[in-house]
């Protein structure tokens, strides 16, 4: 069972100090010097706040075509399409943000998500590989990489990233988010680092408390470091009630 998608669900707050995952509406980045562009964008950003998604979606389109370099309102719009369930029209739309400003984070993470969505690893860690190119210096990079290649199963290259991206974010004084913290746990059983794994979920156990990545990776380190029978069963169990699909054998080994 991979991770659950609760995971790249978080909100990335770019700009801010906090590193985690896929975010709701930019920052500017690209800006612009049309008026009547950013009055528009501005109108756009007032309506998603309110959830009016499709008079939202007007004012971004009215923004792209007032200034058709203006990179943040092809987000904005992409992002609306993606709440619609639209993902075609978003990966079109991040795909023209990328090309306007390659050192505009947002496209990449978004378009990536989309692919984690839908399962498509392989193509997530090719998004995520081209952004660490054009932007080397940024954890998200790193931190995206590292949870396709776990959940492509490629734990070694997914540990080494999972550390680059905390590295990465210490070197540019970066709050490391307690999703950062959860996923490096996760990552770090896989890898065979299981008493590290153990201390590291232990550390974020009461904001994950009803994570079913957490409980279920928790009782395993119960479980298989421990022996502790009684414990391993309270987490996985939890695990199973929030949703996770429990291996057959651990299922019948925890009788539960």
């Amino acid at each position: 069972m991979k991770i659950v998608q609760l995971i790249i669900l978080g909100l990335l707050l770019i700009g801010n100090s906090t590193i985690c995952q896929v975010q709701c509406k930019t920052q500017v980045h690209c800006k612009s010097v049309n008026k009547e562009a950013i009055e528009a964008f501005n109108w756009g950003v007032v309506s998603m706040s309110h959830n009016d998604i499709d008079i939202a979606m007007k004012f971004f389109l009215g923004a792209m075509r007032k200034d058709t370099f203006f990179c943040d309102a092809y987000d904005n719009l992409a992002h609306c399409f993606k709440l619609k369930g639209d993902y075609k029209s978003a990966s079109k739309l991040y795909l023209m943000s990328m090309k306007i400003d390659t050192s505009n984070p947002v496209p990449y993470i978004n378009l990536a998500s989309i692919h984690n969505l839908i399962g498509n690893y392989d193509k997530s860690k090719e998004i995520y590989e081209t952004m660490i190119d054009n932007l080397p210096e940024n954890p998200e990079g790193y931190y995206g990489l590292s949870f396709s290649l776990h959940s492509l199963g490629n734990y070694e290259l997914a540990y080494e990233m999972i550390n680059k991206s905390i590295d990465c974010s210490e070197k540019r004084h970066l709050e490391i988010g307690k999703e950062v913290q959860l996923l490096k746990g996760i990552i770090y059983f896989d890898y065979g680092k299981m008493e590290e794994a153990k201390e590291i979920l232990l550390g974020v156990n009461k904001e994950f408390k009803n994570d079913p990545n957490l409980n279920y990776y928790l009782g395993k380190c119960f479980l298989l470091i421990d022996n502790d029978i009684k414990t391993a069963k309270k987490y996985i169990k939890k695990a199973k009630r929030w949703g996770y699909v429990v291996d057959l054998e651990i299922e019948e080994q925890l009788k539960i």
